[in-house]
């Protein structure tokens, strides 16, 4: 037995059904038929009037145009005469012009106010033949200047005869629209006679109804267009008039059913009692039973869901949205590079350094699809593997691969990449992640740790093959003692140089590393100077070379004094060593602000342009200078300890001044 929910049901869809069939199947086609031929009819009537008068309008300017070359032919002296006459009886025509073909001298018979005709040459390539008479030719211009054209003899001399016809009356007449607003007529070049013809077209995206008609006389056709949205507005009238129909059939439904309602409020109502503590998130009061067949079952669902509701809600639903969030957060915000893709390859997902990095590569928004980047022309892949697995009908491809990128900037990345992919039981894909790792500066320190081992080992080379040398002469060759002691002397310099080169490795590494402390002290830089200046006496009297330090009064300040010592001396050292005898160099100690500045002019041979980014760098040394002593460690440990003391040091380099290296350090350690 149906219940009373199903028979409403049932009623409201036969109701709307049968209307919906009545009015779309019944009254529309018919009515829009009938419409549309109402107005075919209509417009055939006009437009056969319209083509009907154009046609004895034409006609008529033939037979002038006849009537004059016969009189041509006959009485030539009498044309000018008679033409003034067709002139004033005819008002369309406004010129008449004789061209003798063989000179090109004509005589034209104008009307008042009538313009000059043009050449019958220039207006011949554009010229139709009249379907009644082929010995004449027709030109209608934009201008509305109708030209009928025709050639003839008169005796054995050709001439060329052309009338000018204004056809201003005759569009006008043409055009005239009297179907009111949606209709337009056009007239247009026909290539033959037809009958009326009626179709739909497309204007301004619009679908218009056309009725073509042809003039008989000259290819000229006839169109008029009506709006087909005008044509067939009565029926969405009609629709309305159905609609409000439907409106008072459901409101006559809607009235049955609130009467049917009220008399099933009591059960309803007690029904919206159980629900009410819903709202209130409160699960511990169940539905009661009712009697209402129609409500059994929905109540019996209700309780099922307020049992499964009263278990949800003993789990901490907010604790697990903010778990979510919170994990969604951190992916945005990782390091690592995350992307989610759909099964065409379109990013769904990318966080921030994700986009960031699509965005150095791309600006142009090139990379769209996880596949545009892996097959960009700057993308390439090295070390590419994969596998597969497959888990619950779903297979699941891991691929491994190394990609190294190179942005617009010239700036190269590598970047370690892991791609999951899925795809369903038939081979469709489904969409994955992309992780993308940046060890670009993991791959830059491999590459200088081994660059910076091997410059170790050559460094460490010469003390070692010197000593091991001087053993082998010691251990073949029978050495009187001064040999000896000279070979021993060798022998000790070759591994002072060689404790030297490993303290010196080991003070930078301790420095950049950061587990040297400095012990402050106060130093009086004037004196430091003074100190260190007056130990290289030797070396500047052996190379002829004069110092002049000029201080200023500066404050004491803060720092390692065997620290600062070992910078100044290597600065004058390197002052000494890099240039010609018979120089000053001039050392310098002034203030910059709060900062404690002293600096080491050389005027040497000055650092070359090609090397002058690489000077800080350890056992770098310019190949042209390798005759001097050195090991290409103490610009880097000078750098190391004046950034231990929060400093900075940069040098000039020119002709003028050879080098100059300038030396900035803070009066406290704690600015």
């Amino acid at each position: 037995m149906l219940t009373l929910r199903v028979r409403l049901i049932l009623v409201f869809i036969v109701v709307l059904f049968a209307s919906g069939l009545f009015t779309w199947f019944g009254v529309r086609p018919s009515y829009e038929q009938a419409l549309l031929d109402e107005r075919i009819t209509l417009i055939t009537e006009f437009q056969q009037q319209r083509v009907g008068l154009a046609e004895a309008r034409i006609e008529q300017w033939l037979r002038v145009a006849n009537e004059l070359k016969v009189l041509l032919l006959r009485e030539p002296l009498q044309l000018e005469s008679v033409a003034q006459a067709y002139i004033k009886l005819i008002p369309e025509l406004k010129a008449v012009r004789i061209t003798e073909a063989s000179s090109g001298e004509f005589i034209q018979i104008n009307a008042s106010g009538a313009t000059d005709l043009p050449p019958y040459t220039d207006v011949l390539p554009l010229a139709f033949d009249f379907r009644t008479d082929e010995a004449f030719k027709g030109v209608w211009s934009e201008e509305d200047r109708f030209l009928i054209l025709t050639e003839l003899s008169i005796g054995r001399q050709p001439y060329r005869l052309m009338l000018l016809f204004d056809a201003a009356p005759l569009r006008a007449e043409l055009l005239l629209n009297v179907l009111g607003e949606g209709s337009v007529s056009e007239i247009a070049p026909a290539d033959s006679v037809t009958a009326t013809m009626v179709e739909t077209v497309q204007r301004d995206g619009k679908p218009w109804l056309a009725v073509v008609s042809s003039v008989g006389v000259a290819p000229i056709k006839h169109v008029v267009y009506s709006d087909m949205a005008l044509v067939t507005a009565p029926v969405r009238a009609l629709f309305i008039q159905t609609l409000l129909l439907l409106l008072a059939v459901f409101g006559v439904l809607g009235f049955t059913a609130w009467i049917v309602t009220d008399i099933l409020r009591k059960p309803l109502d007690r029904f919206l009692q159980d629900v009410r503590p819903f709202a209130e998130l409160e699960f511990e009061t169940p539905f009661r039973e009712t009697s209402l067949p129609e409500l059994r079952s929905l109540t019996g669902q209700m309780e099922q869901i307020r049992l499964t509701l009263k278990r949800y809600q003993r789990i901490n639903v907010e604790q697990i949205i903010t778990q979510e969030q919170r994990n969604r957060m951190l992916m945005t915000h990782a390091s690592v590079l995350v992307g989610h893709f759909d099964e065409a390859g379109t990013w769904l997902f990318r966080n921030e350094a994700m986009t960031a990095m699509l965005d150095q590569v791309s600006p142009k928004l090139e990379l769209s699809t996880v596949n545009a980047l892996l097959e960009s022309k700057n993308v390439t892949l090295n070390d590419d593997s994969s596998t597969t697995a497959v888990r619950d009908e779903v297979r699941i491809e891991n691929r491994h691969f190394d990609l190294e990128l190179l942005t617009p900037d010239e700036l190269m990345f590598t970047l370690r990449g892991h791609m999951l992919e899925t795809y369903a039981s038939d081979g469709s894909h489904l969409g994955g992640f992309l992780l993308l790792n940046d060890i670009t500066h993991d791959r830059e320190i491999d590459r200088m740790r081994t660059e910076m081992i091997h410059i170790i080992v050559h460094e460490l080379q010469n003390p070692v093959a010197a000593v091991r040398g001087f053993l082998e002469i010691l251990r073949e060759e029978e050495l009187t003692q001064e040999e000896l002691t000279e070979i021993y002397a060798l022998c000790s310099r070759s591994v002072e140089t060689l404790r030297n080169l490993i303290d010196r490795f080991l003070d930078i590494t301790r420095l950049e590393s950061g587990k040297q402390q400095i012990d402050l002290e106060p130093i009086v830089l004037t004196q430091m100077l003074k100190d260190v200046i007056d130990s290289f006496k030797p070396q500047l009297k052996e190379k002829q070379l004069d110092i002049t330090l000029n201080d200023a009064r500066v404050p004491v300040i803060l720092g390692s004094q065997s620290m600062l010592e070992d910078v100044a001396r290597n600065l004058i050292s390197n002052a000494i060593k890099y240039g010609n005898p018979n120089r000053t160099i001039d050392v310098e100690l002034g203030m910059d602000g709060s900062y404690v500045v002293f600096s080491v002019t050389d005027h040497g041979f000055g650092i070359p342009e090609e090397h002058r980014d690489k000077m800080f760098q350890k056992f770098y040394r310019i190949k042209a200078y390798n005759r001097q002593k050195g090991n290409g460690l103490g610009l880097a440990y000078v750098k190391e300890v004046v950034l231990k003391h929060n400093g900075t040091i940069t040098f000039e380099s020119n002709p003028e001044i050879g080098t100059r290296f300038i030396v900035r350090l803070p009066q406290e350690m704690g600015e």
